[in-house]
């Protein structure tokens, strides 16, 4: 089953007088429960292209630890980083190298100040506990991290006061002495930490990632999860069927195996810039594909110049088949467990990175292949390998037919800000396809050229729906079904809670085409978070159906300014979307210097399928008012698959400090104009400040009967928007105006990114009998 992992985008435009100040607590206090993040950290990043990448590693033993041959473990521990550091050297080509620093550096250990049993989760933890929902919970997570906070910030406070810099490197690696560790890594975690005494400020924050192994578990599982960190590579290891095993160091986790052409391709980059990888596409029409590529061996590190070392079959809808000649070579640390020697073909699919999908995005397609051996297959078209040669180089001939296919989709959210460029809302407020999100380059096929939710929508007002369903194949695809649902309130992590809007079809959609789906209505009943997603109908003949979804989640506050700017409060639902009991974590990152950022809990406790509200913060302090000032605050939600963080969703805060406004709205001609004289009113809203420029929507409403009209019009020098109501008449657009009715006009700045949203008082209008 397919899980939609959520995500929510805010755009909040802060000016006088909309919620309370809060005092903020001190930076990451657990006051009333909660965290608070400072503004303008750092946020350190692995990344698998570069030299010299700073890793500073601690070795560290808890309070009740009796080792005695302390000197000789640090030493055999620290010999272990000089095979990871020859592996990434070896298996990227070059194109990532490490600078590590050990501490203490005197070849001691740090010793934490609580047990091993309180930084872990150990079998004491399961025995223990006594609610089925503890037995879980200790159950799921043994051998991992129990304290996160407390192990890491505790670590991390023992190298600073050992004179370490911690912020300044690129990620933390933490050996602990201890019984077996499965060994995970963490995404950029923030930690609070105390300054030398007499400093200023006396705590101060790093942001960083981190990883945690624990003695004589060997090289290959400490570079299985540096893979995590530095390559963003994916755990292979949960695969139903199709595992690829020893041939992958993301599989096998020991056997020390160079990570196959998936992850250095689509992940790691290592093959970009050089002839170390072949493309084919997958045949159309009538051509087949024929081509004798020959295979120099994947593990060398230095091939000769046009050697190919991969080669990658593009099936189409993100799926890719990599053809590899895998064989050990002397003197390397990465090729010396391999299964057998021969070529391999594995399936990957881009569309499978994810921690909602059933399968891992790399599984053994074929293999392993020996000269003479052949093998054929019909899942991508009628495909034959030949392998030939005489080893080490092996010769692959591809042969493969065409076969028309068609392939659905609809571009995912991407965080931040988690949103899709494939959805977006059409308000009424500033007209129909014009939109307060817009971008010529990145859409310019789309009439009003809309970006990001495209515009706010409107509450108790019909808002219009888009979505841009693609066909990526090679034939045209018929009767595309597909469904708009909405979710209030939505968050971190899949609520369920979805209802439909409206399905539409598209009776063809042919190939290599994209099509904008609806518009759908959509008639938000109050003014809070909501979340949109379009989901296309899988057919059974059609390619990948991992690629069927997306959401556009939305969540907007107009609210008024001085200085101090007033704090933004609300609230998210987090939820756990996997099969395991999660301790999900939250992070705030994107705050500018001055801000500060809260979260009522860190850390949330979830069953599988289990969900809570978590508040929030974000107060921009002191941030002096001048030239627009705007901020992307993410909060992001972390979970453990397999042993690394994987991101399940976020919120985004596209937050705005701009200036109050106001509207005054008021009308030319006689008090109790006949309809006749409707040529003298002439409707003006006044804006203040007086700006030019600014789009203004007047709503002329009937009473009692609701009926309504909403109309537009620009300031002019004066700050003035001008509506002549007998022209509008005359056009047909306004509302009918009958003799002895009563109308109300209100007229409303919509949200711009310079000026705060704002509405006028209501003003009346009554045609004489």
């Amino acid at each position: 089953m397919h899980t939609c992992l959520q995500g929510l985008t805010m755009a909040l435009f802060l000016a006088a007088c909309s919620t309370s100040p809060g005092a903020p607590s001190a930076p990451g206090s657990s006051g009333s429960g909660g965290y608070t993040f400072q503004g303008g950290i750092r946020v350190a990043s692995g990344s698998p292209i570069g030299l010299g990448q700073s890793v500073l590693v601690l070795y560290v033993r808890a309070s009740d630890d009796m080792t005695s041959n302390l000197a000789m473990l640090r030493t055999a521990e620290q010999n272990e980083f000089g095979s990871v550091s020859q592996f990434f050297d070896e298996s990227s080509f070059g194109n990532l190298s490490f600078a590590f620093t050990h501490a203490p550096t005197v070849g001691d250990w740090y010793q934490l100040p609580e047990t091993y049993d309180n930084y872990m989760w150990t079998m004491a933890d399961v025995s223990s506990a006594s609610a089925p929902a503890d037995v879980t919970n200790a159950t799921d997570n043994l051998n991992l991290v129990q304290d996160f906070s407390g192990f890491f910030g505790d670590a991390l406070q023992a190298a600073t006061d050992g004179g370490f810099n911690v912020g300044s490197f690129d990620q933390v690696a933490v050996v602990v002495i201890g019984p077996f560790h499965r060994g995970t890594s963490f995404n950029a975690a923030n930690f609070t930490l105390t300054a030398a005494p007499g400093s200023s400020p006396p705590t101060f924050q790093v942001s960083l990632p981190t990883l945690v192994v624990s003695t004589n578990t060997g090289w290959s599982r400490t570079a299985h999860e540096m893979g995590h960190a530095f390559g963003d590579f994916a755990d292979l290891y949960d695969a139903p069927n199709r595992d690829v095993g020893n041939w992958d160091l993301m599989s096998c986790t020991d056997c020390g195996a160079q990570t196959t052409g998936w992850h250095k391709d689509r992940k790691a980059g290592w093959f970009t810039g050089g002839s170390r990888l072949k493309a084919l596409d997958r045949p159309e029409g009538t051509t087949q594909e024929s081509d004798t590529t020959s295979l120099t061996t994947y593990e060398t590190q230095n091939p000769p110049p046009g050697a190919i070392q991969s080669l990658r079959l593009d099936c189409g809808g993100g799926i890719h088949l990599y053809v590899e000649n895998r064989r050990g070579i002397a003197g390397q640390v990465g090729s010396q467990a391999l299964p057998a020697s021969g070529v391999i073909v594995t399936d990957a699919d881009d569309n499978a990175d994810v921690a909602n999908t059933t399968r891992p995005p790399i599984l053994l397609f074929a293999g392993p292949l020996t000269s003479g051996q052949i093998f054929t297959d019909q899942t991508y078209g009628p495909l034959r390998l030949e392998i030939g040669g005489t080893p080490p180089d092996l010769t692959v001939t591809t042969v493969w037919g065409p076969d028309p296919y068609y392939d659905l989709a609809i571009s995912p959210w991407q965080p931040p800000p988690y949103e899709s460029p494939d959805i977006w809302i059409d308000s009424p407020a500033n007209g129909w396809d014009t939109y307060q999100y817009k971008s010529a380059l990145k859409n310019p096929l789309v009439a009003g050229n809309p970006i990001r939710n495209g515009d706010k929508p409107r509450t108790g007002q019909v808002n219009r729906v888009h979505a841009r369903i693609q066909n990526t194949g090679s034939t045209d695809a018929s009767n595309v079904r597909v469904s708009f649902l909405a979710s209030t309130p939505p968050g971190i992590g899949d609520t369920g809670n979805w209802s439909l809007l409206e399905r539409v079809t598209i009776p063809i959609l042919a190939a290599g085409a994209s099509v904008v789906a609806g518009p759908v209505e959509w008639t938000p009943r109050v003014a809070t978070h909501s979340c949109i997603k379009a989901r296309i109908d899988h057919q059974p003949e059609e390619l990948n159906a991992n690629n069927n979804e997306a959401q556009e989640n939305i969540d907007d506050f107009d609210t008024t300014s001085t200085s101090p700017w007033h704090v933004i409060e609300s609230e998210v639902l987090v939820s756990n979307p996997t099969r395991l009991f999660q301790n999900l974590r939250l992070e705030m990152s994107g705050l500018r210097p001055e801000w500060t950022g809260w979260v009522s809990e860190r850390f949330v406790s979830l069953a599988p399928g289990a969900s809570r509200l978590v508040k929030y913060r974000i107060d921009p302090g002191l941030t002096p008012l001048g030239e627009p000032v705007s901020a992307d605050v993410s909060i992001d939600g972390w979970v453990r698959v397999g042993d690394a963080d994987a991101l399940i969703g976020g919120v985004t805060a596209a937050v705005h400090l701009v200036e109050k406004a106001s509207l005054t709205l008021g009308r030319t001609g006689p008090q109790l104009p006949r309809l006749e004289e409707l040529s003298d009113v002439i409707v003006t809203a006044t804006l203040g400040p007086v700006a030019a420029g600014y789009i203004v929507r007047l709503d002329v409403t009937a009473e009692p009967s609701g009926k309504s009209s909403s109309h537009t019009a620009t300031t002019d020098g004066s700050g003035r928007a001008r509506w002549s109501l007998d022209r509008l008449r005359q056009s047909g657009a306004l509302v009918e105006l009958r003799p002895g009715g009563k109308y109300v006009l209100t007229a409303e700045l919509p949200s711009n990114g310079r000026l705060a949203e704002t509405t006028s008082a209501p003003l009346a209008l009554a045609i004489r009998p």
